[in-house]
């Protein structure tokens, strides 16, 4: 077997791809089209990928159901989490005190929030 015919064995039509990488061909496209993984088209319309590429890409994979955010990402978002408690909190203590000092006849306390 030539070289040639070695590396042809190393090439795989992008359905086959798929099916190997257990996913949508539709998937490879995107990832193709972004530069995430490289191939090449030979006088046609089908995309041509080396298995070895394939691998590689495969590996860096992020796992399904693996979370997309950094540490410093669930940081900002505790940080937020926590405002938006503190100022719930706050208006519940404004409300409460309008409540207290409001007087007798007056039933609907105004708080500056719609709702």
């Amino acid at each position: 077997m030539t070289d040639q015919g070695q590396d042809m064995s190393e090439l795989l039509v992008l359905k086959t791809a798929a099916q190997e990488a257990g996913v949508d061909p539709s998937h490879l496209r995107h990832e193709i089209l972004l530069g995430k993984l490289p191939a090449d088209k030979f006088g046609g319309r089908d995309w041509w990928i080396r298995r070895g590429d394939l691998l590689a890409w495969h590996a860096q994979r992020r796992p399904v159901g693996a979370p997309r955010s950094t540490p410093e990402d669930e940081a900002k978002e505790r940080e937020r989490s926590w405002r938006r408690e503190y100022q719930r909190q706050y208006r519940e203590r404004q409300k409460q005190a309008a409540k207290e000092t409001a007087p007798p006849g007056k039933s609907k306390v105004k708080t500056g929030k719609r709702g």
